[in-house]
């Protein structure tokens, strides 16, 4: 068995451009969709639009995100009932804004990356 590093720099290659390809493929199926439908989905339910957009890694920043504003807001809370309740009104109240903006500026970014290639 031979190391032939010509073969591997062209399998490197060919690896790159698989990754470069399936990249440009992800980003032209986020820019087919729909700002109108993600802001629709986030003033019913905010995560729906990480669904919709298939932005899982952005989904899971949004979750964390609420997850540590909801345990913040809860600790001044005198009940347990009451600490949820806050931590639902902040979800609600910032998370309809945040998971519209969002993903409609990633819809954008989308196209203006597909428009430029």
């Amino acid at each position: 068995m031979s190391f032939d590093p010509d073969e591997v720099k062209k399998q490197l290659r060919e690896l790159e451009q698989d990754q470069a390809e399936q990249e440009l493929i992800k980003t032209l199926k986020l820019s087919q969709r729909s700002i109108g439908i993600v802001v629709l989905l986030a003033l019913f339910i905010p995560l729906t639009t990480y669904l919709y957009t298939r932005r899982w890694k952005a989904l899971l920043f949004f979750g964390g995100f609420c997850l540590i504003c909801g345990s913040i807001l809860g600790l001044g809370a005198s009940s347990e009932k009451e600490a949820i309740d806050r931590g639902l009104v902040a979800g609600t109240l910032l998370g309809t804004p945040i998971t519209a903006i969002d993903n409609a500026l990633a819809i954008r970014r989308a196209r203006e990356k597909v428009r430029k290639s």
